[in-house]
C-alpha cells in the first residue's frame, strides 16, 4: 500500500474551492456548447464571458495540478514498489532450500528478501521438489507471531512428462503440493495427466484431472474408501461399458474404480431404455468388473429417455439398471441423489 500525507485545512479548503471554480468552468463552456440563448448572451457580453471563464480557470489550476502530482506521485510508487519485488539472480543460490541457477527471476512478497519468493522462472529445467520444473510458485497464509506469512502450498510446473505415484503428468502443467512450516514438501495434492493413461482399464483422455483423497467424509464422520479422483474436460469423453461420458472417477487405493459420475456426450441405450446426450449418470461398481454393478441416469431438463416396454422417463425421474442392463426401479432424483441446477432467468 502507498501513503499520501494528509493535507492541511488550508489546503484543503482551498481545493474544494478550485474544484468548485473547474466545475463552474465545465458548466459553462457545455452551456455554451448546447444553448443558443446562452451563447448569444455571452456575444453580448463578451468582457464578462472572458474574464468569468479567465478566473475559473485560474482558480480551477490548483485541483488540477494536485490531481496531477498525486497521479505521478502514485505511478511512481506502484512502479517502485513493482520493482522493488522482482530480482534476477546473477549467479546460482540456494534460496529457501531450494537451487536455483544464474538467470532465475524471482517475484518477491518482501522489497529485498529474496526468501520470501512467490514465484521463480527457471531459464531452464531444475528439480523442484523432486519434479523437472520450468517455474514454481508458493503460496502464504498467515500466521500469528512475527513470522507474519509462511508458505503452506506450491504449485510447480513440469518441464517435460514425469510420474508421480505411477501416474504420468503432463507436461507443462501444475503440480499441486502443500508445504511444511519450514518450507519442505509434504503432500502432493495434484496433477494434470498425460497422454495414454488408463484407471482399471478405463482409457483416460489426456488432459483428465487427478488428485489425491483422503476418502470422502460422511455425516457420521466415517471416511470412504477412495484415495483418487479423476475428472475429465467437459470437452473430453471417456468410454465406459459402451457408454461415452465425462465423468468423475473414484479410485481406492489398489486405484480400482468405485465409482463414476457424469454426462453422456452422446445418446446411449441399455436395456429398454435409449437415454439422450446430455443425460446424467452415476455408476457403481464391486469385485465383478468391468461393467457397473448398477447404473442410474436421469434425463436432463427439456430431455426425455425412451422406453420399449413402458412409459418413456423425463426430468425429474431416474432409472436403475443392474449390471445386465435389466431396470430395477424408477425413483424420483431426490430419492436417487442427483442434483440438477436450476438455470438463473
Amino acid at each position: 500500500m502507498i501513503f499520501a500525507p494528509l493535507p492541511s485545512l488550508a489546503l484543503a479548503v482551498v481545493l474544494t474551492l478550485s474544484q468548485i471554480a473547474l466545475l463552474l468552468l465545465v458548466v459553462g463552456l457545455v452551456a455554451l456548447s448546447i444553448s443558443r440563448r446562452f451563447r448569444a448572451f455571452a456575444g453580448r457580453h463578451r468582457w464578462v464571458r472572458g474574464f468569468s471563464l479567465g478566473i475559473l480557470g485560474v482558480f480551477g489550476l490548483p485541483f488540477v495540478a494536485t490531481q496531477l502530482f498525486l497521479g505521478v506521485y502514485i505511478l511512481g510508487g506502484a512502479i517502485h514498489h513493482y520493482v522493488l519485488r522482482r530480482t534476477t539472480l546473477d549467479a546460482p543460490r540456494v534460496i529457501a532450500g531450494q537451487p536455483m541457477p544464474a538467470g532465475t527471476r524471482l517475484v518477491l512478497r518482501e522489497p529485498d528478501e529474496p526468501a520470501s519468493f512467490r514465484a521463480a522462472r527457471f531459464p531452464k529445467p531444475v528439480s523442484v521438489y523432486g519434479f523437472r520444473a520450468s517455474r514454481m510458485e508458493r503460496h502464504f497464509r498467515s500466521v500469528n507471531g512475527a513470522q507474519g506469512h509462511v508458505p503452506d502450498r506450491a504449485t510447480v510446473y513440469l518441464a517435460v512428462d514425469q510420474s508421480w505415484a505411477g501416474w504420468r503428468c503432463r507436461a507443462g502443467t501444475p503440480v499441486a503440493l502443500d508445504l511444511h512450516a519450514d518450507g519442505s514438501p509434504g503432500t502432493i495434492r495434484r496433477c494434470v495427466l498425460a497422454a495414454d493413461q488408463q484407471a482399471d482399464g478405463i482409457r483416460l483422455p489426456a488432459g483428465s484431472a487427478l488428485r489425491a483423497s483422503e476418502g470422502a467424509r460422511y455425516v457420521s464422520g466415517r471416511r470412504g474408501a477412495d484415495r483418487w479422483i479423476i475428472d475429465t474436460a467437459d470437452d473430453r469423453t471417456t468410454i465406459i461399458a459402451g457408454a461415452r461420458l465425462t465423468v468423475r472417477l473414484a479410485l481406492d487405493a489398489d486405484r480400482r474404480v468405485l465409482s463414476a459420475g457424469g454426462a453422456l456426450t452422446a445418446p446411449f441405450s441399455l436395456g429398454p431404455m435409449h437415454y439422450p446426450e446430455g443425460t446424467a449418470v452415476r455408476l457403481t461398481f464391486d469385485g465383478a468388473r468391468p461393467r457397473p454393478a448398477r447404473w442410474l441416469f436421469s434425463p436432463s431438463r427439456g430431455a426425455v429417455a425412451r422406453r420399449d416396454d413402458g412409459p418413456d422417463v423425463d426430468f425429474g425421474w431416474a432409472v436403475a439398471h443392474d449390471r445386465n442392463g435389466r431396470v430395477t426401479e424408477r425413483l424420483t432424483n431426490e430419492a436417487a441423489g442427483f442434483r440438477h441446477i436450476v438455470p438463473l432467468r
